[in-house]
């Protein structure tokens, strides 16, 4: 087992963001969680990439949840934004409006039928084989 401690001292002006570097001992995963773009401290809205990058590291596909510790408005923004891209990111969305309906917060399923509307719009819909196939990879 390792114990790693990080010691960092920041400070933000209105619009400064800091990114900190972590040791690659820690889960790819957990390093997206702390990074301070992704965080409830920034005072930006989550990007698209942002929540890409938590997905392009999703290494355990037992956790049907990857976007737990995001909130809300963050989720609704960065699916707005992966579905005007030129190739809609149909994989996020789906995620999004996965983790909002589990929230179950009227706040949270707005926002999931704020995405399904978009979709439609788009000509397209969640991908709803998407769990079970992260599974069986």
């Amino acid at each position: 087992m390792h114990r790693l401690s990080v010691a960092w001292s920041l400070s933000l002006n209105k619009d400064e963001f800091v990114k900190v570097d972590l040791p690659s001992v820690i889960k790819p995963q957990l390093r997206a969680s702390l990074d301070f773009t992704k965080s409830s401290l920034g005072r930006r809205r989550m990007s698209w990439e942002d929540l890409h990058e938590v997905v392009k590291n999703w290494r355990n596909l037992n956790d049907e949840r990857p976007f737990l510790n995001q909130q809300t408005p963050f989720l609704l923004d960065a699916a707005e934004e992966g579905l005007t891209r030129q190739y809609p990111d149909l994989e996020l969305a789906t995620l999004d409006i996965l983790e909002l309906e589990h929230k179950e917060s009227p706040k949270a399923i707005k926002s999931a039928s704020k995405i399904r509307a978009i979709l439609r719009e788009k000509g397209h819909q969640p991908i709803s084989w998407l769990i079970s196939a992260r599974k069986n990879l």
